[in-house]
């Protein structure tokens, strides 16, 4: 779970089966792709030891979440940029 800096009284609970409102939801996006940085060095799925040296973005964090603009709303991010979501290896 991730906290996201939002108050809770100013939405609405999701009524189930309807669509997805301003008033009921925030929406993010997130992509990442994670590369070698040699391209001829072999992936090492194991090794969390080297991983900034051998990858590009083989950490995803809270940070990399981007916020998408809905009508009516004012901006929101995650209280915390630091939090890790995801390991990821090329392919």
């Amino acid at each position: 779970m991730i906290p996201i800096a939002a108050d809770g009284r100013d939405f609405e609970f999701h009524k189930k089966g309807a669509e997805y409102t301003p008033k009921d939801s925030i929406n993010f996006k997130l992509h990442k792709i994670c590369t070698k940085k040699d391209p001829k060095a072999p992936v090492v799925l194991n090794n969390t030891h080297d991983e900034e040296k051998l990858y590009n973005n083989s950490n995803v964090y809270s940070g990399d979440l981007e916020y998408i603009s809905q009508d009516g709303q004012q901006t929101y991010r995650p209280i915390h940029d630091d939090i890790l979501i995801a390991k990821m290896r090329p392919g």
